[in-house]
């Protein structure tokens, strides 16, 4: 049992002690925990910008030139940098919405508000994941196909071998930010119970 399980049964059973605790210390022990789960979820999205946003540095240009997908990538980086941007930008929004709260309510819907954008950003993060791998694997088969007179791109064998592999590595990925901001979610998720509770 946490610090807050017990702040809550002593509140609960104050007729019986001598410190009294009320619906108000509730709120301000939420309110300091919600507040520093979305603070490591904006830290954590940092890290995660600039670790992806280096990784474009050690990109080989020319070999996707070759590959016919220098454009794809550019435009892929570009728009995974704007998008490392928004959310970012978002996470250290929530954050200071949820340290100025001053209701339960609002303290509510600041913690809905964070799950939602959090849930968005990894649903776009996969979308693009998933568009990388594909065109990636259409571009290396064009590129096998002209070099070696081969036909894979209308082998049925082939797209279903990528098919299944795109699911596996979505699946990967998926994995991933669940133990990346899952855990995280789920505290909020019980900080959000806890205020619902508190409110009947």
């Amino acid at each position: 049992m946490d610090v807050l399980d017990n702040l809550k049964d002593a509140w609960k059973d104050q007729k019986s002690k001598n410190i009294q605790f009320t619906e108000s210390d509730i709120y301000k022990m939420m309110h300091k925990k919600s507040s520093s789960i979305v603070k490591w979820i904006f830290y954590i999205s940092i890290i995660e910008f600039v670790i992806l946003f280096t990784s474009n540095f050690f990109i080989d240009y020319d070999e996707m030139k070759e590959l016919g997908m220098q454009n794809f990538v550019t435009v892929l980086v570009t728009l995974s940098f704007i998008v490392g941007v928004v959310f970012v930008t978002l996470f250290y929004k929530n954050y200071k919405n949820i340290c100025v709260s001053d209701s339960t309510k609002k303290l509510m819907n600041d913690i809905l508000k964070t799950k939602k954008i959090v849930s968005t950003y990894i649903i776009i993060q996969l979308i693009l994941a998933g568009i990388t791998i594909i065109w990636s694997a259409y571009a290396t088969a064009q590129s096998y196909d002209l070099s070696n007179d081969e036909h894979l791109l209308n082998s049925t064998k082939f797209w279903i071998i990528i098919t299944i592999f795109t699911i596996f590595m979505l699946g990967v990925f998926w994995l991933f930010y669940q133990l990346l901001y899952g855990i995280l979610l789920k505290r909020l998720k019980k900080n959000y119970k806890e205020l619902s509770e508190s409110l009947e």
